[in-house]
């Protein structure tokens, strides 16, 4: 679970814009550090590169929590378990991300 909050943690709108821009997202648009807001920064190609890392930091961290419940011959019924927990570990991460200092600053 904390692996889970920790990928999902990871700021990849405030990363990109730092990379492509030295816009602080903070300070514009809706101050999200989202796709959305990335898009209205940075045009529509760099915002749908951010959605699409932030989708896979979810999508490959789940694929691989399930091959490895495999692999470690965890019973059937702890498998769910597992995968939601993480699921919901990620959605809180991108929501409350521990390198952002837990805040996504809204105006």
């Amino acid at each position: 679970m904390a692996i889970g909050y920790l990928v999902g943690s990871i700021p990849f709108g405030y990363i990109i814009t730092n990379f492509f821009s030295k816009e602080n997202l903070h300070k514009v648009g809706s101050g999200s550090t989202g796709a959305t807001n990335v898009t209205r920064v940075l045009g529509l190609k760099i915002g749908i590169l951010v959605f699409l890392l932030d989708f896979s930091k979810a999508f490959l961290l789940i694929i691989y929590l399930r091959l490895s419940t495999d692999i470690l011959f965890l019973d059937n019924e702890s498998i769910p378990m597992i995968i939601s927990t993480s699921a919901i570990a990620i959605i809180v991460g991108h929501c409350w991300p521990i390198f952002l200092k837990f805040k996504v600053e809204k105006e």
